[in-house]
């Protein structure tokens, strides 16, 4: 956060005191995301990493003008196109097939960096149901600490699962084989934590998705508008070329992008149309179309990770569809709205005549007068979703009645707990060990005992209403959930949401409401009738 902030004050005095509030003024980024694509591909990485620093337009005046805004749109195309060539290391372990009898295998899996491993099964396994047959996994090099055992047959003897950290421990014991397969199992990263040498290393993807989101919820509105279609370039490169193991997480950001534009008012997306260069090509997407079909094609190899990609890529080109009617909607509207911005512009001058006044914070945020009564919102959180606790009891699970103390309420902490993680989700180790490094948890009411959390809780959403602004409404109501925690070192798998070493309270629409929200993208965008005059093109 602290680094964070720091780039956002270096940036925000730079977009005040050398480009006046005027994204005319920022200089302009000639590397090109689909050229440094083909460099890399090709193996020509010095050229690449050379096309890394700022280029100079020969215009002395030029590189003055906000260069860190520049580096920082740099370092994020070229971190997302080595990605494509760079993808998370995936390991796979398998035995000999079928396996051998009466044998042991013990290993350390380790992915350098990963904050979060996956574990995924090949539908083929097939282990022995005797006593001796196990496919076991370990937090610990002790072999302790269960977290999955395995043997049998079918997918629901071999579940996948999510570890937090960088490595685990695993165990195969066999008893007598009578010509079963055996086991194969791959394991992946889904998360990263990046030191200055890993972030710079360019070959990641965690550090081009980190100043992604950060110039479209905390940079100036005027420095992400000069940079739309250099951020969109380089993240639908990414998209487009990686693979599908990779994909959803580009995809989620694209989304993100879209709406992004999406919400931009419609006037102030005229003018932005008007003075663009060019704007974003919604038919690099066409590709995708192909993918979703690769996509349903796996669906019975994993389902549960296929179908999220796969809704992943549904609500994309829905959102696509959307903003492309927002682009034609903008063109058409160009020439009226500069006659209507003409006209406002000879009331503000005449108001000027009269008293000089330069309004740099409203210049930041629109170069059209506001009428009277009016005011400015800031519209990128419009549609998020927050999870607002209302009550929170912490305590043992079965609690005696002659005992003098009960659960004690952590409503408070809880709340500042999730404030701090974002208040979308909430997360919880299901062993108390871990559970108590967190702030609301680290009393505890019971000593050595087994605990219960009781949260009533609502989700809260942001939205736009004409004449009001941002308005709260409530999506969800009257919610309750009640997790159960084991003492001791052995964590308690979770039932529900969640992966089997955590608890995920979650604000997310569920798939029937993600349905339901792609079915009113298709609608607004005309998909229904098939004749559309806006519609995305395929």
């Amino acid at each position: 956060e602290a680094f964070r902030d720091k780039i956002l004050r270096i940036v925000g005095d730079e977009w005040e005191n050398q480009a006046k509030f005027k994204p005319e003024n920022l200089p302009k980024v000639s590397l090109n995301p689909e050229s440094l694509y083909s460099e890399i591909k090709a193996g020509n990485m010095h050229a690449a990493l050379e096309s890394k620093q700022p280029s100079s337009s020969g215009d002395k005046d030029s590189d003055e003008h906000c260069p860190l805004v520049q580096t920082l749109v740099q370092e994020c195309v070229v971190h997302f196109a080595q990605a494509v060539h760079h993808p998370p290391p995936v390991l796979v372990y398998k035995s000999k097939h079928p396996y051998k009898s009466h044998d042991e295998i013990r290993e350390q899996v380790h992915i350098p960096g990963a904050s979060k491993l996956i574990v995924t099964f090949d539908s083929r396994c097939h282990l022995g149901n005797d006593i001796l047959t196990r496919l076991s996994f370990y937090r610990d090099h002790e072999y302790q600490d269960l977290i999955s055992q395995n043997n049998g047959r079918g997918a629901s003897r071999y579940p996948s699962f999510v570890v937090p950290g960088d490595r685990l421990w695993f165990r195969f014991t066999s008893g007598n084989n009578n010509g079963l397969w055996g086991y194969k199992f791959k394991v992946k990263p889904i998360e990263f934590r990046l030191d200055d040498q890993q972030a710079l290393s360019s070959h990641n993807f965690e550090l081009g998705r980190w100043i992604f989101e950060l110039f479209l919820s905390q940079m100036p509105q005027g420095i992400t508008e000069r940079y739309i279609v250099e951020l969109y370039d380089a993240i639908t490169l990414y998209v487009v070329h990686a693979k599908p193991s990779t994909k959803i997480k580009g995809v989620k950001l694209l989304i993100q992008f879209l709406l992004h534009v999406h919400r931009i008012p419609k006037l102030r997306l005229s003018l932005l149309l008007g003075r663009m260069a060019r704007v974003p090509d919604l038919k690099k997407l066409r590709p995708l179309t192909q993918e979703m079909d690769a996509v349903m094609g796996s669906l019975d190899v994993n389902r549960t990770i296929h179908s999220q990609t796969l809704q992943a890529l549904m609500e994309l080109l829905a959102t696509a569809d959307l903003v492309q009617k927002d682009f034609t909607f903008g063109k058409r509207q160009i020439g009226r709205d500069a006659k209507e911005l003409k006209d406002s512009k000879h009331t503000t001058d005449a108001a000027d005549d009269a008293g000089k006044t330069d309004d740099a914070e409203d210049s930041d945020t629109c170069r059209v007068s506001l009428a009277p009564g009016k005011r400015r919102v800031d519209i990128t959180s419009v549609g998020r979703r927050r999870l607002v606790v209302l009550e929170a009891k912490y305590g043992p699970a079965n609690p005696s009645p002659s005992a003098a103390t009960s659960s004690i309420d952590i409503t408070a902490t809880l709340k500042n707990h999730l404030s701090r993680v974002g208040s979308s989700e909430l997360v919880l180790p299901c062993a108390i060990k871990e559970l108590t490094r967190l702030k609301p948890f680290s009393i505890d009411p019971a000593t050595g005992r087994d605990k219960k959390l009781r949260i009533k809780y609502r989700i809260d959403r942001d939205d736009y209403v004409p004449g009001k602004g941002i308005v709260t409404t409530t999506v969800k109501d009257n919610l309750e959930r009640t997790f159960m925690f084991r003492a001791g070192s052995k964590s308690q798998p979770a039932v529900g949401e969640g992966d089997p070493t955590h608890y995920v309270l979650n604000s997310s629409p569920s798939m029937f409401e993600q349905v339901v929200r792609i079915s009113r993208f298709t609608l607004q965008t005309g998909g229904g009738g098939g004749g559309g005059a806006c519609s995305f093109p395929m």
